[in-house]
Parts: C-alpha cells; sequence; structure tokens
C-alpha cells in the first residue's frame, strides 16, 4: 500500500510540458503570421509604389512632348545663352499626376542648341518621381550652300560663280577662298560662258554644265522642301520706326519705301516688316545695328539701281526673308558693304550687274547674267536659326545614384 502511494505521488511530481509546447507553438504561428502580414502589406506597398513610379515616367514622356510640340516661341527668341524658362507645372487629367518642364539653353550664343528637363510625379502619398531630357536646336537656314532654289539656277558669265569663306575667321579674299559654295535646286542647272562654282552641284533635274564645277555633280536627285514664312502679326512697321528725308518715301499704310537720287537710308532697329523695298538711282540702304537685323518683304525687292551697306561687314548680321505669297520678282545688287542673306523661295531672283553678294541665297528661280559671285559665308553654319528640330535619339532619364 505504501509502495502505490509512494508512486502516485512521484508522478503527481512530474514537470509538465504540453503547456509550454502550445504556448511556443502559439508564438510561433504568431510571428508567422504578423511576418506574413508585413511581407502582404510590404508588396502591397511595394506594387503602389512601382505604379506610381510608372505614372510619373509617363507624366514625364507626356509632358516632355507636350512642351516641345507647343514650344514657346516668342519666349525662348528671347533667351539668351545660359537662361531657362519654366514652362508648365501641370496635371494629367485622368490620374492625377503631374509635370515640371523646363528649358535651359545651353549654346554659346551660336546656332541655339536647348535642354528640356521635365519632372513627373505621380498621384497618392507614395508618389513616385521620374525625370527626362531631350534636346532642340536649331536648322542652320543657309546650311546647303551658297545658292538654293526651288526652280532653275542660271549662271551665265566666265566671272560669275560661287566660293566660299568663313567671316568669323577673317574678311573674304579671293587668294584664300574655299569650295563649299555649292548649289541646290529643285529645277534645274546652266552654267554658261565659263562660270565656276567651287563647289558641289545638286539638281532635281538636269545640269548643264558648260563652265566649271569643282566638287561633285548630281542630276535627278530628290527635292528639297523650302517652306514660305508666315509674315509678321503686328502688320507693316510704323512710320516713326523708318527714317525720313531727302529721297526717302515710306507709307506704313502700303508698306512701300523706296530710296532715290543717290539718297541713303540707315536703319538702326533689329526688325522691320515692308510690302516692298526699292532702291535707285544709285541709293543706299545702311545697316548700323551691332545685333543681327530681320527684314520681312512681302511683296517686292528691287535694289537694281542702288545697293545694300552692312556696316558690320558680316552676312550673319543681317537677313532679308520673303512672307506670305506675292510672287514679284526680287532684283538684288552687289558691291562691297552687299554682306547679307536672302531667302526668298516664293520668289524668281535675279542678280544684276557685275557686283558681288557675301553671303547666302535662296530663291525660287535664281539667275546671275553680269559676273556677280555669291561668296558663301560659311559662319551661317552658326548663326542663329529660324526653324528649330528636336534632336532625334536624345530623350533620356536622368537618374540619381
Amino acid at each position: 500500500m505504501r509502495s502505490y502511494m509512494a508512486d502516485d505521488q512521484s508522478i503527481q511530481r512530474r514537470p509538465g510540458f504540453v503547456l509550454p509546447a502550445v504556448v511556443f507553438g502559439l508564438v510561433v504561428m504568431s510571428i508567422m503570421a504578423v511576418a506574413a502580414l508585413r511581407t502582404s502589406s510590404d508588396t502591397q506597398r511595394s506594387v503602389r509604389a512601382f505604379r506610381e513610379s510608372g505614372l510619373a515616367l509617363y507624366a514625364a514622356d507626356a509632358g516632355l512632348r507636350q512642351t516641345i510640340a507647343a514650344w514657346p516661341t516668342a519666349s525662348v527668341a528671347a533667351m539668351n545663352a545660359g537662361d531657362s524658362l519654366v514652362v508648365a507645372d501641370s496635371a494629367i487629367a485622368g490620374n492625377g499626376s503631374r509635370y515640371r518642364s523646363v528649358i535651359f539653353e545651353v549654346d554659346n550664343g551660336g546656332i541655339q542648341v536647348y535642354t528640356v528637363i521635365v519632372q513627373g510625379r505621380g498621384a497618392g502619398k507614395l508618389a513616385g518621381q521620374r525625370t527626362v531630357e531631350a534636346f532642340v536646336t536649331g536648322i542652320p537656314t543657309f546650311r546647303l550652300g551658297a545658292i538654293v532654289a526651288n526652280g532653275n539656277v542660271s549662271i551665265s558669265s566666265g566671272s560669275g560663280g560661287t566660293d566660299s569663306y568663313n567671316s568669323d575667321v577673317g574678311a573674304y579674299n579671293a587668294a584664300t577662298a574655299d569650295s563649299v559654295a555649292n548649289i541646290v535646286t529643285n529645277g534645274n542647272v546652266s552654267l554658261t560662258g565659263g562660270a565656276t562654282v567651287k563647289g558641289s552641284v545638286t539638281a532635281s533635274g538636269t545640269i548643264a554644265n558648260g563652265g566649271t564645277i569643282t566638287g561633285g555633280t548630281t542630276s535627278g536627285a530628290p527635292t528639297t522642301p523650302l517652306d514660305t514664312l508666315a509674315c509678321p502679326t503686328a502688320g507693316y512697321t510704323r512710320n516713326s520706326v523708318v527714317p525720313g528725308g531727302t529721297g526717302i518715301a515710306y507709307n506704313q499704310t502700303t508698306g512701300v519705301l523706296t530710296v532715290s537720287g543717290g539718297n541713303n537710308i540707315t536703319l538702326t532697329g533689329n526688325s522691320y516688316f515692308f510690302s516692298a523695298v526699292v532702291l535707285s538711282g544709285g541709293a543706299t540702304l545702311t545697316l548700323t545695328n551691332p545685333s543681327h537685323v530681320d527684314m520681312y518683304v512681302d511683296s517686292l525687292v528691287n535694289i537694281s539701281g542702288g545697293g545694300v551697306v552692312n556696316t558690320s561687314a558680316k552676312p550673319t548680321m543681317f537677313s532679308m526673308w520673303s512672307c506670305g505669297t506675292k510672287p514679284a520678282s526680287w532684283v538684288l545688287s552687289g558691291g562691297s558693304g552687299a554682306y547679307y542673306t536672302v531667302y526668298a523661295p516664293n520668289h524668281d531672283v535675279t542678280v544684276s550687274g557685275s557686283g558681288d553678294i557675301y553671303g547666302a541665297v535662296v530663291s525660287k528661280a535664281f539667275t546671275a547674267s553680269g559676273g556677280s559671285k555669291v561668296h558663301y559665308d560659311k559662319a551661317l553654319l552658326n548663326a542663329r536659326a529660324a526653324k528649330l528640330l528636336a534632336v532625334s535619339g536624345s530623350w533620356v532619364e536622368l537618374t540619381l545614384y
């Protein structure tokens, strides 16, 4: 009997292990449950952050496309090298994301180069942030050569033709003139009388070479698009801006400027818009502005009886632009001060006399019969451009490390 009681007491005194095991199991399961919940929450946050980051990239790309498509031409034209312009801080309709675009001018004052940087941001507390950029650059208007035409080109004097120099390097010197004064036309080319072209000749039509071409020749070439410019919207230049004097007549209603009788008109502004410019009887038009001057004409230019004097002696500083669709022919004259460019793809252009033109000419048809040369200025390749183009392949996402 005693033995049994002793055994029973011994059993009762054994330490329990079931309860601790259960408690331990519950703790492990609780930890696993918490870990699972945290993993699930982290996954949701990660997925949401990834989504917001994607929305931010889409917003940045959309903002870049919108900025380039709606390019702020007037505001950008007023910029100088090193300037920046905040273009937009806008929301993307439908998803709450936003973008902010800034244009930076990064050139050195020559041909324009702009960096467009757009920062996109997604919506919500986990809004992602992505930044993209692309480049926009100017396309030199006179990049193709000395004479570019929509129609035929005819040079019919042995002393006529083209050659090239660089006004940024020095004044024109016939002894050192080089051979990139190309002729490009959507029509035919006729060189007679021994005319010399120091450059190549490219024509959509035929090439009749009765002279000398130092570069290659290509006939049957694809046509070159030449855009007609729109005229300034503010109307013809005001009377108060155009100087008066003996032999000078101007009417801002008609936009016709005439200078006659050996007299001179000096223009000191940066931009002018006329309907017609006529110099006769040895009259001259002088430009003294130290910065670039643009003269827009929607009808007639006839300076055969006079001449242009650009005191800077740099063709990059004075441009005559045709605008609108009036078909009047233009007659130019060269001379010691004829440093200018002409862009008139909808006007036939004739160069009268034997005076030379320093710069470049874009016309409908081009005719030179008096021995005049066009000395192409290679500095025009780095001059401020009237047309801009987004650089293909320049898109890139900016990342911080």
